[in-house]
């Protein structure tokens, strides 16, 4: 199985691929791909750069434009398209229609993905963009079983890959249906590139409290002992104390065998936000597990070091999650 990891930054990329990734994704800075931070996305002079070393050292670069266009923006993105094609990135992540279509008038060769917010999480969704653009590959929303991932590998053309997140944070939502977000922000993954974003944050001290507020929805009540995490809306504890998902990060490193029986072709890591000794360290991990250097307990000790919460979860991929 492939190792795909995370890549904010050139430096980012450097410490993956040194350290045994296959592969690395990367986005443009802005809104046109799903990570829209500060230090988290690429100058097109960049990936440029970035795709030609690769190639030399035989690893792959793919680039992510998988929000939605905005209608009257749709520049931007068909940009992100154009370059990607011009610099020979080795796949295109994409989760708009309309982008899918506008890539292959452009290229009948371009090889493209199907990203996780495109929110195919049946096999006809899967089938119909194969079908109808050519996708070579789908990253499958963190919401599936493995049994429910080797059903769809059944049902699916050999040629169609799966790709799954194998390691990362993990949000409540059905990736693609980034519903919290926008309703209190009017900004999402989906169409934005950040949940939560932070020129909605407020932190306002209330006596002995701090209340953390999101677009004036308060997320969270801490007394001065307590330290204040970052106020996203899916990991809020709210007003009576209860959190919808509490901060842990989704590890399959137990479950690497029945992925691979499954038919999983590649294994993706979250967290192009996170840095470059993240990246290199992660990829070290996943390598060594891929190619049966380790076990997966071994992993897990090391993975939980860069866990959301330092808590890990097999999340949907076995079904007593829920």
């Amino acid at each position: 199985m492939e190792v795909l990891c995370p890549a904010g930054s050139p430096t980012m990329a450097m410490a993956a691929f040194e350290n045994g990734a296959d592969a690395v994704y990367v986005g443009v800075s802005g809104a046109t791909n799903a990570r829209n931070f500060a230090g988290a996305g690429f100058s097109y002079h960049d990936i440029e750069a970035l795709i030609q070393y690769a190639h030399q050292q035989g690893k792959h670069v793919h680039l992510a434009v998988n929000t939605f266009a905005k209608p009257g923006e749709e520049a931007k993105w068909y940009q992100a398209i154009e370059q990607a094609i011009s610099f020979n990135a080795d796949a295109l992540i994409l989760a708009d229609l309309g982008l899918m279509a506008y890539a292959r008038t452009l290229s009948d060769s371009v090889v493209l993905h199907a990203s996780v917010q495109a929110s195919a999480t049946s096999v006809a969704a899967a089938k119909m963009l194969y079908d109808q653009f050519a996708i070579e590959r789908v990253v499958l929303p963190r919401v599936l079983s493995v049994k429910e991932i080797a059903r769809m590998r059944k049902a699916l053309p050999s040629a169609l890959g799966i790709e799954v997140f194998g390691f990362g944070s993990l949000c409540p939502m059905v990736e693609g249906r980034c519903y919290l977000s926008g309703y209190a922000t009017g900004k999402s993954p989906n169409s934005y590139g950040a949940c939560s974003p932070g020129k909605y944050v407020s932190w306002q001290r209330n006596g002995e409290q701090t209340d953390l507020r999101l677009n004036g929805v308060l997320l969270n009540q801490l007394d001065s002992n307590t330290p204040a995490p970052y106020p996203t809306l899916c990991k809020a504890n709210y007003k009576n104390g209860h959190a919808i998902c509490s901060p842990e990060s989704l590890s399959t490193a137990t479950l690497i065998d029945e992925l691979r029986d499954a038919g999983v072709c590649s294994l993706k890591i979250e967290g192009r936000q996170r840095g470059p000794v993240y990246a290199g360290k992660v990829a070290r991990f996943w390598r060594d597990l891929v190619d049966g250097r380790c076990t997966p307990n071994q992993v897990d000790q090391q993975l939980q070091k860069f866990a959301e919460g330092s808590q890990l979860t097999q999340g949907a991929y076995t079904e007593g999650w829920r």
